[in-house]
């Protein structure tokens, strides 16, 4: 039988400033969740394992965002102690910046595998459990940068071209899968004072007293929000803001 809790599955979390950590910590301290939480080498993320340690309802797996096999390994893990998964939430990427002629085809390719192709594996591997959960839901983080409605004009070749990737085929989610029921949308978590934005900034000419970062607790408060909130009629194939507005692909 599947787990009676709700059960998340957040990839990107091994960062004890970032995202994707908060948000763990926030989840696991809920009643009747079980949490599953991902690092490309858990042993490494010493600050997640301690909450692991703290919490029995927080699993660490391995998870190497473009590694089909770890997807596949992951799902297995999360088959055998919950045997479903309610929330899935997409976190990890990478950022890189410059103009197409400044970038390297590597650079782009990276950025490509990781932030469009890497939740997609993840999809695939996660979907027999997550179409086992009454009102799945599956959303990846995107950003601003990759709208084409609001056209920042910022120099993020190969950063913005593939969160635009992520946006469309999370949107091609949405419309395939009706019939599971299936929540699919993509959040911006805004300009957050993480190890991302203190490289993002010098990259795009701005300092941190220009573009006024939020703090990651204003934003991990305001996602889940935006995921507590989400249903397949009000969210489905959206893109929406950590502050809950709505925002052009």
């Amino acid at each position: 039988m599947p787990d009676s809790r709700k059960i998340y599955f957040i990839t990107g979390a091994n960062k004890p400033n970032g995202i994707g950590f908060r948000l763990v910590e926030k989840l696991v301290a809920r009643p009747d969740t079980l949490v599953f939480a991902t690092a490309r080498n858990p042993t490494r993320a010493t600050e997640l394992q301690a909450l692991a340690d703290k919490q029995d309802n927080l699993v660490l797996l391995q998870l190497e965002a473009t590694s089909e096999e770890d997807a596949r390994a992951a799902a297995e893990a999360v088959k055998q102690k919950a045997g479903k998964i309610d929330v899935v939430i997409a976190n990890s990427g990478y950022f890189e910046a410059g103009n197409v002629l400044e970038q390297s085809i590597e650079g782009l390719r990276k950025s490509w595998e990781i932030n469009a192709l890497g939740p997609m594996i993840l999809f695939r591997a996660l979907a027999p459990l997550l179409f086992k959960s009454s009102a799945p839901v599956f959303v990846p983080t995107s950003t601003v940068a990759g709208s084409f409605g609001l056209d920042l004009g910022m120099p993020l070749a190969a950063y913005g071209s593939s969160k635009a990737a992520l946006n469309f085929l999370t949107l091609t989610l949405h419309h395939a899968h009706a019939k599971e029921n299936l929540t699919a949308f993509v959040t911006h978590p805004g300009m957050v004072d993480t190890d991302m934005a203190d490289e993002a900034l010098p990259a795009l000419g701005m300092t941190k007293e220009q573009a006024k970062p939020i703090s990651v607790e204003e934003s991990t408060e305001g996602l889940l929000a935006v995921f507590d909130q989400a249903t397949r009629g009000s969210h489905g194939g959206k893109f929406f803001s950590y502050d809950g507005s709505e925002l052009p692909y």
